[in-house]
């Protein structure tokens, strides 16, 4: 029935047409609140197991990236060291040198070198110390040791 058939009936008429829908019964209406609230517990208890996975995968992104954080500080602090370490023997191996340089003869400059600690070899695992001295080196600093007279 259309909205014109009803506006020629009478307004006693009209009112039993439009007004036939009855609401639904308190039993079903008591039913349907049930049926809605399980749904809404169901959808939250499925949020709280779905934040719960979320949390977990972002705990373990948290600590991986915490451990990587950690490794990338602990090798640049062995790399601060080492560089404090080489700058500093840089410094030590200028100041002998310049000693050694400012020696006012050959004899006193070779004594003090073969009496200062000799260089430390570049590899750190190896134990032997390596003669700084060249052989044709060592041997013209034997011979001035040698001479008493210091001619040479």
């Amino acid at each position: 029935m259309s909205i014109y058939t009803v506006a020629v009936f009478y307004p006693s008429e009209t009112n039993v047409f439009l007004f036939q829908y009855e609401p639904p019964s308190k039993e079903v209406q008591e039913k349907q609140m049930e049926s809605v609230k399980r749904v809404r517990e169901r959808q939250a208890q499925q949020r709280t197991a779905q934040q719960e996975q979320l949390s977990l995968g972002k705990l373990v992104e948290l600590e991986k990236d915490s451990e990587l954080i950690g490794q990338i500080k602990a090798a640049e602090a062995r790399h601060r060291i080492k560089s404090l370490r080489e700058c500093y023997e840089k410094q030590q191996d200028e100041e002998l040198q310049w000693l050694i340089n400012s020696q006012p003869t050959s004899l006193e400059a070779v004594r003090l070198k073969t009496l200062l600690r000799p260089h430390p070899p570049d590899h750190a695992h190896s134990t032997s110390i390596m003669d700084p001295l060249s052989h044709t080196q060592r041997k013209r600093c034997e011979i001035l040791i040698e001479d008493d007279t210091r001619i040479t």
